[in-house]
Protein backbone atom coordinates (compact mmCIF):
# COMPACT_ATOMS: atom_id res chain seq x y z
CA UNK A 1 0.00 0.00 0.00
CA UNK A 2 2.89 2.35 0.76
CA UNK A 3 4.31 1.74 -2.72
CA UNK A 4 1.00 2.81 -4.24
CA UNK A 5 0.90 5.91 -2.04
CA UNK A 6 4.50 6.79 -2.95
CA UNK A 7 3.80 6.42 -6.67
CA UNK A 8 0.56 8.35 -6.34
CA UNK A 9 2.32 11.22 -4.54
CA UNK A 10 5.01 11.16 -7.21
CA UNK A 11 2.43 12.36 -9.74
CA UNK A 12 1.80 16.07 -10.08
CA UNK A 13 -1.44 17.39 -8.56
CA UNK A 14 -2.80 18.08 -12.06
CA UNK A 15 -2.19 14.49 -13.18
CA UNK A 16 -3.74 13.12 -9.98
CA UNK A 17 -6.80 15.34 -10.37
CA UNK A 18 -7.22 14.42 -14.05
CA UNK A 19 -6.81 10.71 -13.25
CA UNK A 20 -9.42 10.83 -10.50
CA UNK A 21 -11.83 12.69 -12.81
CA UNK A 22 -11.26 10.13 -15.59
CA UNK A 23 -11.94 7.20 -13.26
CA UNK A 24 -15.09 8.84 -11.87
CA UNK A 25 -16.39 9.68 -15.34
CA UNK A 26 -15.73 6.12 -16.47
CA UNK A 27 -17.55 4.63 -13.49
CA UNK A 28 -20.53 7.00 -13.68
CA UNK A 29 -20.96 6.52 -17.44
CA UNK A 30 -20.77 2.73 -17.15
CA UNK A 31 -23.29 2.59 -14.29
CA UNK A 32 -25.69 4.88 -16.18
CA UNK A 33 -25.31 2.85 -19.35
CA UNK A 34 -25.62 -0.60 -17.78
CA UNK A 35 -28.59 0.14 -15.55
CA UNK A 36 -30.53 2.82 -17.44
CA UNK A 37 -29.58 3.25 -21.09
CA UNK A 38 -28.80 -0.30 -22.24
CA UNK A 39 -32.09 -1.85 -21.06
CA UNK A 40 -34.06 0.85 -22.89
CA UNK A 41 -31.69 0.93 -25.90
CA UNK A 42 -31.38 4.71 -25.58
CA UNK A 43 -29.50 6.01 -27.61
CA UNK A 44 -28.21 2.70 -29.03
CA UNK A 45 -31.23 1.94 -31.21
CA UNK A 46 -31.15 5.39 -32.79
CA UNK A 47 -27.39 5.36 -33.34
CA UNK A 48 -27.29 1.83 -34.79
CA UNK A 49 -30.15 2.63 -37.16
CA UNK A 50 -28.60 5.94 -38.21
CA UNK A 51 -25.17 4.41 -38.83
CA UNK A 52 -26.73 1.58 -40.86
CA UNK A 53 -28.84 3.96 -42.95
CA UNK A 54 -25.92 6.34 -43.52
CA UNK A 55 -23.62 3.47 -44.57
CA UNK A 56 -26.23 2.26 -47.08
CA UNK A 57 -26.69 5.82 -48.39
CA UNK A 58 -22.93 6.14 -48.91
CA UNK A 59 -22.66 2.70 -50.54
CA UNK A 60 -25.51 3.49 -52.93
CA UNK A 61 -23.74 6.72 -53.92
CA UNK A 62 -20.38 5.08 -54.54
CA UNK A 63 -21.12 1.52 -55.67
CA UNK A 64 -22.90 0.01 -58.63
CA UNK A 65 -24.56 -2.60 -56.39
CA UNK A 66 -27.93 -1.92 -54.82
CA UNK A 67 -27.62 -1.72 -51.02
CA UNK A 68 -30.40 -1.99 -48.46
CA UNK A 69 -30.80 -1.52 -44.75
CA UNK A 70 -32.98 -3.47 -42.30
CA UNK A 71 -33.27 -2.68 -38.61
CA UNK A 72 -33.69 -5.53 -36.14
CA UNK A 73 -33.65 -5.78 -32.37
CA UNK A 74 -30.23 -4.72 -31.12
CA UNK A 75 -28.80 -3.52 -34.44
CA UNK A 76 -29.12 -3.24 -38.20
CA UNK A 77 -28.21 -5.23 -41.30
CA UNK A 78 -26.57 -3.85 -44.42
CA UNK A 79 -27.58 -6.00 -47.38
CA UNK A 80 -27.04 -6.23 -51.09
CA UNK A 81 -29.03 -8.51 -53.34
CA UNK A 82 -31.06 -9.56 -50.29
CA UNK A 83 -27.93 -11.02 -48.66
CA UNK A 84 -26.96 -9.56 -45.27
CA UNK A 85 -23.27 -8.66 -45.37
CA UNK A 86 -22.82 -6.59 -42.22
CA UNK A 87 -24.59 -6.65 -38.89
CA UNK A 88 -24.34 -3.26 -37.16
CA UNK A 89 -24.61 -4.22 -33.52
CA UNK A 90 -25.03 -1.61 -30.81
CA UNK A 91 -21.37 -2.14 -29.93
CA UNK A 92 -20.52 -0.85 -33.44
CA UNK A 93 -22.49 2.40 -33.30
CA UNK A 94 -19.61 4.48 -31.78
CA UNK A 95 -21.47 5.46 -28.59
CA UNK A 96 -18.51 4.37 -26.47
CA UNK A 97 -16.20 6.40 -28.70
CA UNK A 98 -18.33 9.53 -28.26
CA UNK A 99 -18.30 9.10 -24.48
CA UNK A 100 -14.55 8.41 -24.43
CA UNK A 101 -13.84 11.40 -26.67
CA UNK A 102 -16.02 13.87 -24.78
CA UNK A 103 -14.98 12.52 -21.37
CA UNK A 104 -11.45 13.71 -22.12
CA UNK A 105 -12.67 17.32 -22.05
CA UNK A 106 -13.89 16.98 -18.47
CA UNK A 107 -10.41 15.90 -17.41
CA UNK A 108 -8.51 18.70 -19.12
CA UNK A 109 -10.12 22.11 -18.66
CA UNK A 110 -10.51 24.73 -21.34
CA UNK A 111 -13.01 27.45 -22.21
CA UNK A 112 -16.60 26.37 -22.76
CA UNK A 113 -16.41 27.56 -26.35
CA UNK A 114 -13.32 25.41 -27.07
CA UNK A 115 -14.93 22.36 -25.45
CA UNK A 116 -18.18 22.79 -27.43
CA UNK A 117 -16.38 23.35 -30.74
CA UNK A 118 -14.13 20.31 -30.29
CA UNK A 119 -17.01 18.16 -29.00
CA UNK A 120 -19.33 18.97 -31.91
CA UNK A 121 -16.71 18.78 -34.68
CA UNK A 122 -15.13 15.69 -33.15
CA UNK A 123 -18.44 13.83 -32.79
CA UNK A 124 -19.33 14.62 -36.40
CA UNK A 125 -15.93 13.34 -37.56
CA UNK A 126 -16.17 10.21 -35.39
CA UNK A 127 -19.69 9.51 -36.68
CA UNK A 128 -18.59 10.01 -40.30
CA UNK A 129 -15.53 7.81 -39.83
CA UNK A 130 -17.69 5.11 -38.26
CA UNK A 131 -20.17 5.25 -41.16
CA UNK A 132 -17.27 4.90 -43.61
CA UNK A 133 -15.95 2.00 -41.51
CA UNK A 134 -19.29 0.16 -41.67
CA UNK A 135 -19.62 0.90 -45.39
CA UNK A 136 -16.03 -0.27 -45.90
CA UNK A 137 -16.64 -3.54 -44.09
CA UNK A 138 -19.80 -4.15 -46.15
CA UNK A 139 -18.06 -3.30 -49.42
CA UNK A 140 -15.05 -5.49 -48.58
CA UNK A 141 -17.39 -8.34 -47.70
CA UNK A 142 -19.04 -7.89 -51.09
CA UNK A 143 -15.86 -7.72 -53.20
CA UNK A 144 -13.19 -9.59 -51.21
CA UNK A 145 -14.56 -11.23 -48.08
CA UNK A 146 -11.20 -12.65 -47.00
CA UNK A 147 -10.00 -9.11 -46.25
CA UNK A 148 -12.88 -8.26 -43.89
CA UNK A 149 -11.55 -9.66 -40.63
CA UNK A 150 -8.17 -7.89 -40.73
CA UNK A 151 -9.63 -4.59 -41.87
CA UNK A 152 -12.46 -4.72 -39.34
CA UNK A 153 -10.24 -5.64 -36.39
CA UNK A 154 -7.08 -3.69 -37.23
CA UNK A 155 -7.21 -1.09 -40.00
CA UNK A 156 -10.56 0.52 -39.23
CA UNK A 157 -9.93 0.57 -35.47
CA UNK A 158 -6.52 2.16 -36.01
CA UNK A 159 -8.14 4.81 -38.20
CA UNK A 160 -10.88 5.73 -35.73
CA UNK A 161 -8.63 5.71 -32.65
CA UNK A 162 -5.99 7.62 -34.62
CA UNK A 163 -8.60 10.26 -35.40
CA UNK A 164 -9.56 10.54 -31.72
CA UNK A 165 -5.91 10.86 -30.65
CA UNK A 166 -5.32 13.54 -33.30
CA UNK A 167 -8.37 15.50 -32.11
CA UNK A 168 -7.26 15.23 -28.47
CA UNK A 169 -3.79 16.43 -29.48
CA UNK A 170 -5.26 19.45 -31.27
CA UNK A 171 -7.50 20.16 -28.27
CA UNK A 172 -4.57 20.00 -25.84
CA UNK A 173 -2.44 22.36 -27.92
CA UNK A 174 -2.04 25.82 -26.47
CA UNK A 175 -2.30 28.89 -28.69
CA UNK A 176 1.47 29.21 -28.59
CA UNK A 177 1.67 25.90 -30.42
CA UNK A 178 2.97 23.96 -27.42
CA UNK A 179 1.29 20.83 -26.14
CA UNK A 180 0.42 20.69 -22.47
Amino acid sequence: MRAVAKNYNFLSPEIRQSSIKAILIFLICNVLYIFILAPTEIPDAFLSATVGKAAVFFLNLTSSASWQYIYFDHGAYVLTGGVPLVKVMHACNALELFVLYIGFFFCFPASSKRIIVFAVIGCILIFTTNVLRIAGVAWLHYVHSSWVNFNHKVVFKAAIYGLILLLWHLYAKKKSGQVG
